[in-house]
């Protein structure tokens, strides 16, 4: 898991596969982009908009690893609680 603040950011994730294993990183949130550096064993970079909202969670996928992005939010789910 990865946590990340609500400003703009980017980070990587370390995928380990065979040579010759033909894969590409995806994501279902929108607000999560990933890109690849190469086949095979690689490193996928990814990127995070800026977090106006409440707290999100989002999957990096590859093959059939995933990895779990978390980015704060600028707004508190709870503004009656001190």
């Amino acid at each position: 898991v990865t946590f990340l603040d609500s400003a703009p950011a980017s980070g990587s994730v370390n995928v380990s596969a065979t040579v010759g294993c033909t894969w590409g990183p995806f994501s279902t949130s929108s607000w999560l982009t990933a890109s690849l550096a190469s086949p095979g064993s690689a490193t996928v970079n990814f990127a995070v908009s800026e977090n106006f909202g409440y707290e999100r969670s989002g999957f990096l996928y590859a093959g059939s690893a995933q990895a779990r992005v978390v980015q704060r939010g600028t707004r508190a789910f709870f503004t009656d609680v001190t």
